[in-house]
């Protein structure tokens, strides 16, 4: 559902109560006219809202299960005002072209930032300082909170960077996997500054490519419609080989591991399934987005994260939604919306390590920060003069750091 559509369906509400002085106002605001023609009824929206109200009466009524309770408190934890909220760093003239992604390296003893970019370049920013909750400083929010430095070397490569992530290993803390445009993969050793290893068997983009979370194994997933996994050869190298190629009917838009398990979830353009891969057999279980178990698409799920406990996965779509499901099931148990993004976008989330708040991309150059307990938006950061393309979290729950990387070429720094 579009915003187009939900706001004929406000407009339709508005015409049929005789409110004209708002119908008009709202008409002008969103530069959008009613079109009757595209609803098939009248009353649409009460109706909707009906069924929404006599679903949410029956699964009121329906007592809950006593083993869900302890997993069940991330979802009403109380909110506690911790969350990122202003600038304190900017990064310009790192990339000369788009950033596509930014990564925060989580084992090393200061944070590291890989950056890439549509220039074919991956670059790597220091952070000397960390910010407090202690601070007292009440500078203006853009003033340098954080101290930034460039590290020596860039990685340079023949196509537009796609997707970047850290060996979250210690003894391998220094490795950072990436994919490409072309559908090259590789690895890269940021220690010495050298590329480790190249996989090329993708024959379109390589999209997203992740480590598990003991970086034994990573998977590529790519727009040629497969997923690679590979696993390190043996503990004394960092030499990697292909393990298993799997093959969907649609483009591969994302991929996760779940922690802890031997599980691998697999996310494909117009499917309203998401792909649950046991890493021991490579069988896989499909489990339906939708809360009422059809097959219609309404979208595509183009970002995946599971939760570091396994029991939640958070899931951004191109309608303008994110939706937390329990992990294994179609039980949709959060669902923010407020961010904008279509069918052209390429939406990102990171979920805080609270579990109190989660961020999300927007096409209207803003990051959006909501509240999971109340699904509400508690923030919306602005800064950027053209669309956020990633962002990422540094640190623990009471000292953060937001990243975010965008189309105009800046990295910002976000604190609380």
């Amino acid at each position: 559902m579009d915003d187009t559509y939900v706001t004929n369906l406000l407009l339709q509400y508005l015409h049929e109560k005789g409110l004209h002085n708002t119908f008009e106002t709202l008409q002008e605001e969103c530069g959008q006219n009613f079109d009757s023609s595209a609803l098939k009824s009248g009353g649409l929206l009460m109706n909707a809202l009906n069924e929404w109200y006599e679903l949410n009466l029956v699964h009121t009524a329906v007592p809950e299960k006593v083993e869900d309770e302890e997993e069940d408190t991330i979802l009403f934890q109380p909110a506690n005002d911790s969350y990122i909220r202003r600038e304190a760093a900017l990064i310009k003239d790192v990339h000369i072209n788009n950033i596509i992604d930014v990564r925060f390296s989580t084992a090393q003893e200061r944070p590291v930032l890989a950056v890439g970019a549509a220039d074919k370049t991956i670059s790597l920013v220091s952070l000397s300082d960390f910010p407090s909750n202690n601070s007292t400083d009440e500078t203006d929010s853009s003033s340098d909170l954080l101290t930034t430095s460039r590290r020596p070397g860039s990685f340079m490569f023949s196509a537009s960077v796609l997707c970047l992530d850290w060996n979250p290993c210690k003894e391998r803390q220094h490795l950072l996997l990436a994919s490409f445009m072309d559908g090259l993969v590789a690895v890269l050793d940021t220690k010495e500054d050298v590329v480790l290893q190249t996989f090329r068997e993708h024959r379109k983009f390589a999209v997203t490519c992740r480590w598990n979370d003991d970086g034994t194994k990573f998977a590529s997933g790519s727009h040629d419609e497969t997923v690679r996994i590979y696993g390190l050869k043996d503990e004394t190298s960092n030499s990697y080989s292909l393990l298993q190629e799997l093959n969907f009917k649609t483009a591969v838009e994302a991929l996760t591991f779940v922690k802890n398990t031997n599980t691998l979830i697999v996310a494909v353009r117009r499917d309203n399934f998401l792909y649950y891969v046991n890493l021991d057999s490579y069988e896989r279980e499909k489990v339906n987005m939708n809360s009422n178990l059809d097959n219609h698409v309404s979208f595509t799920a183009m970002y995946l994260s599971a939760t570091d406990d396994a029991r939640f996965l958070v899931v951004s779509t191109d309608k303008s939604r994110i939706i937390m499901f329990r992990l294994g099931t179609s039980e949709q148990v959060r669902n923010f919306y407020g961010a904008t993004n279509d069918d052209y976008s390429q939406p990102r989330h990171v979920l805080d390590p609270s579990g109190r708040y989660l961020y999300g991309t927007s096409q209207d150059n803003s990051v959006y920060c909501w509240e999971v307990s109340s699904q509400r938006v508690v923030q919306r950061m602005v800064g950027h003069t053209a669309r956020v393309r990633s962002l990422d979290l540094y640190g623990g729950v009471s000292s953060l750091v937001l990243a975010t990387g965008s189309f105009d070429r800046t990295v910002k720094l976000w604190v609380q």
